[in-house]
């Protein structure tokens, strides 16, 4: 006798959550529902939630979702942002976190647009941060583009406007052909 799961018409999606490890963080995990292994936690709801641990300030569950091997690329003018150009190695992405946090302060990064697809991810955020030595606040957008493998964050690259921010960072405008804004 073959046992056929009931329709869902009329009824709400199943809802996973997340189970702790022990330490009070969650980890991805499968399980079996009717016979196919599902996800218990969806990339899209993974980064969402990662962005939210990062503006609260839990760098240490940010930092459980990189892969070892990760390759960290940042297409921002170190003039304008501490950002260095590219970083490779989950030591080496935490100290360049730690030396751009010394740096800026994130007020906002809202994320206005997410697609994820497969194991990739490309987002747009409007993101706000303070420069901490001079408390001049700046406003920019930022497109960042994901690839993970095994649920970990492997590969991150960043865009932003750099004339923009660097204007922003100086505090006056700077002369560029029209070309250029």
């Amino acid at each position: 006798m073959v046992v056929k799961p009931p329709p869902l018409r009329g009824r709400r999606p199943l809802r996973f959550n997340l189970q702790s490890n022990g330490f009070g963080r969650a980890f991805r995990h499968t399980t079996l529902v009717w016979g196919i292994r599902v996800a218990a936690e969806s990339l899209r709801d993974q980064i969402l939630r990662q962005n939210a641990a990062y503006q609260q300030g839990d760098r240490a569950f940010v930092a459980d979702l990189f892969h070892d091997q990760i390759d960290w690329r940042f297409f921002i003018s170190s003039e304008a942002l501490p950002m260095p150009g590219q970083v490779r190695g989950k030591w080496h992405v935490l100290l360049a976190l730690q030396k751009i946090h010394e740096h800026i302060e994130i007020i906002r990064n809202e994320i206005t647009l997410l697609i994820v697809e497969g194991e990739r991810a490309a987002m747009i955020c409007d993101r706000v941060v303070r420069q901490r030595q001079t408390g001049r606040v700046m406003q920019y957008k930022v497109a960042a583009f994901h690839r993970y493998e095994g649920g970990k964050l492997i590969e991150y690259q960043e865009f932003g406007d750099g004339l923009d921010i660097l204007e922003q960072a100086l505090g006056r405008g700077i002369d560029a052909p029209a070309a250029y804004r």
